[in-house]
This record gives C-alpha cells, structure tokens and sequence, in this order.
C-alpha cells in the first residue's frame, strides 16, 4: 500500500455528503468510519449508532440507558446487545458506537440518560455486557467516551483536570473493565484532560491505554472536532472520524517532512486491519441477516421486558395494583408523545411506538382512561375530580435533554425540537390540578423553583395526601388515589405498555435506581 492509501484507512470518508443527501438525518445511512482499500478488496468499517438501539432505518427502540442501569441485569443487557447486534448486521453496519459508560457526575448532565450510572463498577459490568452482545454477531463494539466525558454544552472546550488517583479509581476503570472482557474499540471524548484533547492525549492513548493495560485494538475519535493536531497520530489516535479534517493530506505531509514517523501509519493500519479481520474470519451465530429480523417480535419482546424490570417502585401502600374497572385520568403532554430518543447519537425511530396513553388504554379499556394536559387546566382539573386515579406522567424532550452540537455539525440538533418541552409551568400546574383532585387547593403550595420536589411532597402529606415517588430516571410517573400518592414506571420509552402492566403489578418490583439525588444542590459533587 502507498503512504496515501495507508493514510486514508485513517480517516472516514463520505459523512457530509451523505448528510446533506439524507436531509441531515442521522443514521439514514451507516457511514464509513475508517479502513477500506478498494484496490485490495478492502471493505470500510460502516458505523452507527447508539445506546438505545440502532440509529439505521426503523430499529427497535430499547428503554433509555439510564433505564436499563436500574435494571443491574447484566445478562437483560447482554441480550439486548445481541439484538442491537442483529439489527446492525440486518442494516449493513459492522461498527456499532452504542456503549456509552461515561461515569455521571452530576443528574443534569445533558446525556444522562445515554449511560448507566455513578458506580464505576457498574458502568464496567453493564457496558461489557452491551459490548459482548453487539459483537456476538460480529460487529465490532466501541467504549465511549474516553475519557472524563461528563459534561455537554461545554464539551468541546472544558479541561477536565484530575490527578492519578482520581483517573485510576473512579474515571478509567469501568474502561479497564470493558477493554479487558474483550470489546474492540475505543472512542475518544471531545474534552481535554489536564490540559491536552483526548484525542491527542498520549498519556491516556498510549501510557495508559496501550502500555498499561495492554490493549491491541484501535482508537478512533469522536465525530468532528474529535483530533485537533496531526500529532494526535503519535499519541494513540488510529482513526479520525467521519473525515480527514486533520489527518488526510496533512498527515502524509507530516509523514514526508519527518515530524510523523512512518511506523506511526503502519501501526494504526495494523491495528485497525487486525481487528477488523479477525471479526471478519469469525463464524456468524445465523446464517443470514435478513430485513425481517428488524423489529421483530423476539426483539420488540425484549424491549417490553426490559420496560418492564427497569421500572422501579419505591413505595405502595394499597394503591396498586388497580382494580379492574377502576377510572383513570392520565396526566400531561409525554403521556400522549413519541418520545424516543434525543436528536444525537440515541435517536431511533422504530416502526411504532406505544405512548404511555396507548399503553394505558390498551390494558385497561379506552373508556376507563381520560386524557388531559396542561393546554387546559380546567379540563384537566375536572378528569383528575372525576377519577379514582390520577396518573401524571412528566420528564423530558430534546428540548430540555440530549445531545448538544454547535454549528456545522449539529445535525439538525440545533434547530427548534419538534414536539412541546415540559416547562416548569406545566409541573406547577400539575401540582394546582392535582390539589384540586384531593379537595386541597391552595395558593399556599410551593412554586417550583422556590423549592424541590420534596417541598410540594410535605405540602400534599400536610394536606390530607401520602406520597410515593418512582419511575425510571428522567421519567416519573404519580398515581393519586384519594389522596395517596404512588410511584410507578417506566415512562415515554418507545414501549409503554409496561406502565399499564405495572400500574397492574404485572412485573413491577422495587428496587435502587442507579444515580442518588443529593437533599440540597449544594452538596452534589
């Protein structure tokens, strides 16, 4: 091979075009993410998203990350890996970015919900567990993002600093983790690290990645802006993604003035090719990957499944299950919305999707359910009166939650989200319609943004009410029965019969979610 094709192996190829082709929809089609020589026969690695199923086509929409963290089934998420597995295959992809471990720090962290928790021990377990699944069937998984990747709007510029003892015993080793159960790729983070983009870091790539923990596959970077310099090739950077920005021509440049040795190309070539081989040789589990096994019932099972164990009930002193006959009303705009996914990397578009109203009505018949939300108070004050059961069902959009991209590469992630964001409006006027369900309005009850949740939980207790609260992270659902309150879950996830099925205690169960929220914000680390 010349230097120029060794080069382009380095580099992605094709992203904007297809972009600009497809309307700016991502995942319209796999993309070329490193490798191929189409001289030799080689194929590319064609890549595609993301933690809750596959981006490509009409896959199917799993429950968020964070959802799936509260299950602690490491074997559920192996599983689920398999068929996100399938599914890429079915849609010519062999590369797959859906195992997000970036420890969480902090709740509002914009991608929360694309990964699994605080605990690096639990990061490490279910990402391994996602990767293994996806490669099971030959497509090669990646870990991202690495590393100290825990903030979003910043995310491009933020220098994250942190010292060895630090790095080695809460930030890498749900990393170490992973790499170590056999996942074949690394994908590095936007931001610095002490001072270097981690892209180009040759302590994380190198000293750590490659001298300590001894991994042999290959590291590529985040989409754009992921490598700044041409010497991220000698620090440990193999593939520049989605296009040669700053590898390509200026890499065979610094390669023939001398400042990038040779052997820096023909070792990214060989990890690359190495890797890419050796799924290549393997045997496939089926003996085809057909269309048909997009969205299949075994998989939109799955989904339901994993609904249904990621809800969490925290507490429940009769209410649930419901009765039959009982009459519900059902509560807010997410009740009624498509809601699956941010305008990012964890946006799937499945054939269908069960709101949670669809889910609801379903289980308990259409004339039980009543539906109203905050565009009319007054109706929805008179369906929450008129029922033995309040259920509201709140969380977020891509409006208030995903994935946040500047400018040229936003992928449309910067234009106005389609559909309403809950404002905080709408959850005081939850708390009004709701007051007036228990006979207990008053002007007295605290405004959000003067105090938490909790505050509205002690006004209602004080005013003839018990609360419960529970759900899925970054969703939350409150039944009211004669002025008791009861968590139940999972929210607007793409599957939402699990709300009606656990509102009727099929599959409900307590247990921890994967995240604690401090009393005070002043005390979150």
């Amino acid at each position: 091979m010349t230097l120029a094709e060794k080069v382009a192996m380095m580099s992605g190829k094709g992203f904007f075009e297809a972009l600009q082709q497809n309307d700016r929809v991502w995942g319209a089609r796999p993309y070329r993410a490193g490798s191929g020589n189409e001289r030799l026969g080689l194929p590319p690695l064609l890549f595609t998203d993301g933690p809750r199923g596959v981006t490509r086509g009409n896959s199917t929409c799993f429950p968020c990350t964070m959802a799936r963290g509260a299950t602690f089934d490491a074997n559920l998420e192996l599983r689920i890996g398999e068929a996100m597995g399938i599914e890429a295959r079915a849609q010519g992809c062999n590369f797959s970015g859906a195992v997000c471990i970036n420890l969480l720090r902090h709740p509002a962290w914009g991608r929360a919900q694309e990964t699994y928790g605080e605990d690096t021990h639990h990061l490490g377990v279910m990402g391994a567990a996602m990767g293994l699944g996806i490669q099971t069937h030959n497509v090669i998984a990646t870990v991202k993002h690495f590393a100290l990747n825990s903030m979003e709007n910043a995310r491009f510029k933020v220098n994250v600093k942190a010292d060895e003892r630090a790095l080695h015993e809460v930030y890498l080793p749900h990393f170490k983790h992973c790499l170590d159960a056999g996942i074949a790729s690394v994908m590095t983070a936007y931001n610095k690290v002490n001072g270097e983009f981690t892209g180009q870091d040759r302590v994380l790539l190198t000293d750590i990645l490659r001298d300590e923990w001894t991994f042999t596959g290959f590291v590529h970077s985040d989409w754009v802006r992921g490598v700044h310099k041409v010497y991220g090739a000698s620090a440990g950077l193999d593939i520049e993604n989605p296009e040669p920005l700053v590898f390509g021509d200026h890499l065979v440049a610094a390669v023939e003035a001398g400042t990038v040795k040779p052997h820096v190309v023909d070792r990214a070539c060989r990890r690359i090719l190495t890797t890419q081989l050796r799924f290549a040789a393997m045997e496939d589990p089926l003996p085809a990957y057909d269309a048909d096994l997009i969205a299949c019932d075994a998989h939109r099972a799955l989904a339901l499944e994993a609904a249904q164990k990621c809800a969490v009930l925290l507490e429940n002193d009769g209410t649930l299950p419901l009765k039959p006959g009982v009459r519900v009303a059902v509560l807010g705009r997410l009740a009624a919305m498509e809601n699956t996914g941010d305008n990012g990397s964890s946006r799937v578009r499945p054939p269908y999707v069960v709101t949670p109203l669809q889910g609801l009505q379903r289980l308990l018949g259409e004339p039980a359910v009543t539906h109203a939300d905050e565009t009319d108070l007054a109706a929805a004050t008179r369906a929450a009166a008129q029922a033995d059961v309040a259920l509201v069902v709140v969380g977020y959009t891509a409006k208030e939650e995903g994935e946040y991209i500047l400018g040229d590469i936003a992928l449309g992630a910067d234009r106005k989200p389609r559909g309403p964001s809950l404002s905080p409006h709408w959850r005081r006027s939850c708390i009004a319609v709701l007051a007036g369900r228990t006979g207990r309005a008053d002007p007295r009850c605290p405004r959000f943004g003067q105090t938490d949740d909790r505050g509205h939980c002690r006004w209602l207790r004080r005013h003839g009410g018990r609360l419960a609260r529970g759900g899925q992270c970054h969703s939350l659902q409150l039944l009211c029965r004669h002025g008791r309150w009861h968590g139940a879950g999972p929210g607007a996830d793409g599957r939402s019969q699990s709300l009606g099925q656990t509102s009727l205690h099929r599959g409900a169960r307590r247990g921890p979610f994967p995240l604690l929220r401090p009393r005070r914000r002043r005390d979150q680390l």
